[in-house]
């Protein structure tokens, strides 16, 4: 079956993974509690990270500075898509911190100079 279409893949449904995240991204709140602000208090691991990011940028959530600090504990990404959000330097800053291997800036209007 080289190629070919079946029936089930239309009907598929999303993987649990996915539809995990799109929960999450749309509900931050749910991960993050004020009592979760220390370092190392949850710790999730990279492939987690880096899904969420990819469904907040599928669901068209602005990625901001609010969002980079969320994750500037709780997971460590290696790639990040920010394109046409409004993160600014300072967002930036909080996920350089990741030590990213990808990042995809397109478009970001806040940005400046002085974020290199």
């Amino acid at each position: 079956m080289s190629g070919e279409k079946t029936i089930w893949e239309c009907n598929s449904p999303d993987s649990l993974l996915d539809l995990s995240a799109r929960y999450c991204i749309t509900h931050l709140d749910t991960l993050i509690t004020p009592d979760m602000e220390e370092e190392g208090s949850l710790h999730l691991p990279m492939e987690i990270g880096e899904k969420l990011f990819q469904m907040a940028q599928e669901e068209g959530v602005d990625m901001d500075d609010k969002f980079a600090q969320t994750f500037r504990n709780l997971t460590r990404i290696c790639r990040a898509s920010l394109r046409e959000s409004s993160i600014t330097d300072r967002g930036i800053k909080y996920l350089l911190r990741h030590r990213l291997r990808e990042l995809d800036i397109h478009n970001c209007a806040a940005l400046t100079v002085r974020s290199r």
